[in-house]
């Protein structure tokens, strides 16, 4: 495996460029899906942060290479560790964690739940309601039976090799008893029928529920023929984990550690008070247990009385905005707002706004405005040293911009509309109500002059060339209208939408033209900013690009950056500063970042994932060029030879489609690399005869 990875690292063809480094050192929060102790390291799932590891009992943690993804489940198997992600498949490590494999050779829904194992065999249940089973130890996996609902396969749990149980989504548990090749309806005596957590204890199958009225957990002594509430939470507390040490079951919820020392019979909470946030996970290795929280590990050595807090490192963030006001670096995070006196090097939380998810800041001199989803407003007078609730108004939705005149009239773009504030946020006045849209949901807010322009989420651009009196909607040329962001540069109007790319306005929004490079026609757009007349964008999936020509070329820097979906950019203190979804805050010197930019147009092609995949001789790979170039596609077997060149001639600017036929190799998984010039992409398939 590990001589694989290397050969597979080394197709990739590095550059010049300077990288982006993480600074989120005190951005603690973790939302851990699963956890996992092999030996003396930890491995911690989480959401949008991918796998994280503490090789040190949970004192410090660092991201492992899997680093960008939705992590539900993991299972240690073997000497291997199993990994479950949202939209990417099943990941496979056989080095603790340092390099993973995806391995999906056979899966036909890469949305993957839940993960369970016994003997030679691993089970993972899917989004879309299918279980599959890999006797090879995750290389090749097949679907698994007959009798299974069309619903979210959220737990699975393998009690023997011939007796199956699966925790669906609102039709409760089903079970098979011939090794998962017919399913049947197991729920005698359950009222809760969606499926959170299942496990076993001795003769007892344990599973854990959410309803509309009440969460339970259930536990059969009958191998599921009937079931019997063991515990009733009437807040829906989700019961999503079990763990078994000694004669003790513990289970994680909304509620702490529950604890039954009477086969799940009855259950007593475990020092509540020790624990901040929902525990999603749980794990034992020796006389420990670990928990993973919605914002941190815990690790206990005496059944709960005691717990250790492990935050460090835990950073796996999601930063919605940021700005600066005097030298200071703010972030707003799904977390709260956070603080950095030293560009970032160190965080702190602002712990007197009581808010989680900050929506946006905004700076003008010594004040700073920050909103949550809550439709709260906060106000700092001197610099964010001290703050203030301005107000709580859920009648204008949830506040997502702000923008000020020079007047000092406040902006804001909400839910409901847009409001104007001439006190600093203390009064509103809502100044949209001739859109005549019940819900136009504002996302953006800009103010030029006497012109207000609003971007909004599915009706397009509003504009006021009177500072909110009367309205126009100026949508020419969008061809979509999920407007995410908007900015000035100069004269022109720029327009971030959520699945097209970028527009651009020269005649103050009348008129809208493309501004996409190669990156961008079927790219989201998360922000936008200006800063010494350059134009930089946050993609959703590629990173930020920046261009220093208006809009007509772009070039980009993605170099270290692991989670290349921007939500927020500044630039400050000489820095520039990229608030990502799950990935924190990414920095690199702002000189190094803009210095000798080539366009995005000289990252010249784009090669795409054959289909079909596996494949029976013939598949048809596709690509696209942006200028005429000299293509080089050859073909790789798994050791890294090369068996074939493809394809090595000139190209015009297009798109192209090519059939590969391996009539002449045997099955097995290949590799067809596409080079042009210093740069190239490789891409796996799987030759099936």
């Amino acid at each position: 495996m590990k001589t694989l990875i290397f050969l597979i690292l080394s197709f990739f063809a590095t550059t010049a460029w300077s990288q982006w480094v993480k600074v989120s050192n005190g951005f603690n929060n973790a939302d851990i899906f699963t956890i996992r102790v092999k030996g003396d390291n930890i491995f911690a799932g989480t959401y949008g942060g991918g796998v994280f590891k503490s090789t040190n009992n949970g004192l410090n943690w660092s991201q492992t290479s899997l680093d960008n993804y939705i992590i539900d489940a993991m299972l240690i198997k073997d000497s291997a560790i199993v990994c479950g992600s949202n939209g990417k498949g099943i990941f496979i490590s056989s080095d603790n964690g340092n390099s993973w494999f995806p391995s999906n050779y056979g899966m036909t829904d890469l949305n993957v739940l839940c993960l369970s194992g016994f003997g030679g065999n691993i089970y993972s249940g899917t989004v879309s309601g299918k279980i599959f089973i890999s006797s090879d130890n995750g290389a090749s996996w097949c679907n698994l039976g007959t009798g299974l609902p069309n619903s979210a396969i959220m737990s699975v749990h393998a009690y023997s090799k011939e007796i199956l149980f699966a925790g669906t989504f609102d039709y409760g548990v089903y079970r098979s008893t011939d090794s998962g090749q017919n399913w049947y309806l197991a729920n005698t005596g359950m009222q809760e029928f969606s499926i959170t957590a299942l496990s076993s204890f001795s003769n007892i199958i344990l599973a854990g529920t959410i309803g509309q009225n009440i969460s339970d957990i259930y536990y059969s002594t009958n191998l599921g023929n009937s079931w019997l509430p063991g515990f009733r939470y009437y807040d829906m507390h989700i019961t999503s984990s079990f763990a078994v040490k000694g004669n003790s079951i513990f289970a994680g919820n909304g509620d702490g550690l529950l604890r039954s020392a009477d086969s799940a019979k009855s259950w007593m909470p475990s020092c509540t008070q020790c624990i901040d946030g929902y525990i999603r996970a749980l794990d034992v290795s020796g006389n420990k247990i670990y928990a993973g929280t919605s914002k941190e590990c815990l690790i206990t050595a005496d059944d709960g009385i005691n717990w250790t807090h492990s935050k460090n490192g835990l950073t796996n963030i999601f930063v919605t905005c940021m700005d600066v006001c005097n030298k200071k670096i703010f972030a707003g995070t799904n977390n709260g707002l956070y603080r950095s006196s030293d560009n970032g090097n160190h965080w702190t939380i602002v712990d007197s706004i009581p808010a989680n998810e900050i929506t946006d800041i905004f700076v003008r001199g010594n004040l700073v405005f920050v909103s949550d989803l809550n439709a709260r407003l906060f106000r700092s007078t001197n610099f964010g040293e001290t703050w203030e609730n301005v107000f709580y108004q859920t009648y204008i939705g949830n506040i997502w911009s702000f923008a000020m005149d020079g007047n000092n009239n406040l902006y804001i773009g909400a839910g409901d509309g847009v409001f104007k504030s001439s006190y600093n946020g203390n009064t509103l006045t809502k100044i949209s109500d001739s859109w005549n849209l019940s819900f136009p949901h504002v996302r953006t807010v800009v103010v030029n002059g006497n012109s207000i322009y609003a971007g909004t989420e599915s009706n397009g651009v509003f504009t006021s060339g009177n500072l909110g009196t009367t309205w126009q909607q100026i949508n020419t040329g969008l061809t979509d209208t999920s407007i995410t962001c908007l900015v000035m540069n100069g004269n022109t109007l720029f327009a971030g939408t959520a699945n097209t790319g970028i527009f651009k306005s020269t005649d103050s929004g009348l008129h809208w033209n493309s501004s996409n490079c190669y990156y961008l026609p079927v790219a989201g757009v998360n922000m936008l900013y200006s800063y010494n007349n350059i134009i930089f964008a946050g993609l959703d999936n590629n990173g930020v690009i920046f261009s220093s020509d208006n809009g007509v070329n772009w070039a980009q820097n993605i170099e270290g950056m692991g989670n290349r979906a921007v939500q927020s950019f500044i630039v400050a203190n000489n820095y520039a500063f990229a608030g990502t979804y799950g990935n924190s805050v990414m920095r690199q010197p702002y000189l190094d970042l803009i210095r000798n930019n080539s366009p995005v147009q000289n990252l010249i092609f784009d090669l795409y994932q054959n289909y079909p995949n596996p494949f029976n001789q013939t598949t048809a790979i596709r690509y696209n060029l942006s200028k005429t170039s000299n293509v080089n596609i050859s073909i790789f077997d798994i050791t890294g030879r090369k068996i074939e060149e493809f394809i090595n001639k000139i190209h015009n600017a297009g798109s192209y489609l090519v059939n590969w036929n391996g009539e002449n190799y045997p099955s097995g998984i290949y590799f067809y690399r596409m080079t042009i010039g210093n740069s190239s992409i490789t891409k796996r398939f799987c030759l099936v005869k």
